[in-house]
């Protein structure tokens, strides 16, 4: 079991304002992290060049690729699937999603909801502990560094 885990909706790794940056993920597993990246059910995110190359991206860092079911309990399941297969608290690990929706599932399923300004409008409706960050950099900084102001 990883001492440190966090699962990324897939759609909170496409391109913001500013351009996707899969750099901060490096940086996660090179501190110990694991990552993994929860992908919808669809022909294009299953296209393993695609994959390898999210995975050249991230230098390596990304551990695993869950699929989530198309139904509407896909998330929830694919949460449930991380929890049996590394054995760890859903409370202990960091989700990240960039939907209101995806991020209720989150927190109803017990884990550490966080949203990117990034991906969500100004005036999305967050549920209660979810955790905002201004993009993913921001996140893996508060991450690694606690005591760092975001």
């Amino acid at each position: 079991m990883p001492a440190r885990l966090v699962l990324l909706a897939a759609d909170a790794l496409t391109p913001g304002p500013d351009g996707a940056q899969l750099e901060p993920l490096a940086r996660l597993g090179h501190a110990g992290y694991a990552v993994a990246v929860i992908l919808p059910a669809g022909e294009e995110v299953s296209d393993p060049p695609a994959l390898q190359a999210l995975a050249a991206a991230t230098d390596g860092q990304v551990g695993a690729f869950i699929h989530r079911a198309a139904h509407a309990d896909g998330l929830a399941d694919a949460l449930a699937e991380v929890g049996r297969r590394w054995r760890v608290d859903p409370g202990q690990v960091t989700c990240v999603a960039a939907t209101p929706a995806d991020l209720s599932t989150i927190a109803r399923h017990g884990s550490q909801a966080v949203a990117l300004a990034t991906h969500l409008p100004e005036d999305a409706p967050l549920p209660p502990g979810c955790r905002l960050h201004a993009d993913l950099g921001a996140l893996v900084d508060a991450l690694l560094d606690p005591e760092s102001p975001e």
